[in-house]
């Protein structure tokens, strides 16, 4: 299967219910500022990732204030570095938008994704990402386009590898009994991902 057409098949599957979304005025102001493919993004946790593992394996209970603070103080700086390695380009962080009115968690995966489809050619994932449900989906897409896409050490991450660290993030879930959401979508676009790079077929940089 293609993993263009997984990949898709995974958006449509996140943004279910989403016929009157419209984040197009948001997406004309980033136009005023942004060039098109050409900044950095920095995909954070923000309201999943690690923490709320570790919250549910030490039998704690789940405090998204808490979750959510602890995730922008780490990404903070994760942004800083970034805005240190990149001086030259814009560097989204999406940890710094509010939250909005009447939006719900897919509403921002989906606004995410067409940042990032418009205006990034770079991006940078925190560590430990593939525990983040947005974060994971903004890696897959940004491989499945073609970007370049970077861990906290700004080294290169491959589909394969990708592949590994999010079948290990779902094993961990699984291991205290916690449910992935999309696990096997998500495990499906990641074999298919490693499989074209194996082929030759997914160059970084080739849209």
């Amino acid at each position: 299967m293609a993993p263009r057409r997984e990949m898709a098949r995974l958006i449509e599957l996140v943004g279910s219910g989403d016929a009157d979304f419209d984040a197009g005025p948001m997406l004309t102001v980033l136009r005023t500022v942004v060039p098109e493919s050409d900044a950095v993004y920095v995909s954070a946790p923000i309201t999943s990732g690690r923490r709320v593992l570790d919250h549910h394996r030490e039998g704690r209970s789940f405090d998204r204030t808490e979750i959510v603070n602890e995730n922008i103080h780490s990404a903070r700086d994760m942004v800083d570095r970034t805005r240190r390695q990149y001086p030259d380009k814009v560097v989204i962080d999406p940890t710094a938008l509010d939250d909005q009115p009447g939006w719900e968690q897919h509403h921002y995966h989906r606004f995410w994704l067409s940042v990032i489809d418009e205006f990034v050619a770079v991006l940078v994932a925190s560590d430990q990402w593939q525990y983040s449900t947005g974060c994971t989906l903004e890696v897959l897409h940004a491989l499945d386009s073609g970007l370049e896409v970077l861990d906290s050490d700004f080294n290169a991450i491959g589909a394969s590898g990708v592949r590994d660290l999010l079948a290990a993030a779902i094993s961990d879930f699984d291991s205290v009994g916690m449910v992935r959401p999309y696990a096997p979508e998500i495990e499906r676009v990641a074999s298919c991902l490693a499989r074209s790079e194996s082929r030759g077929f997914l160059r970084p940089g080739v849209r």
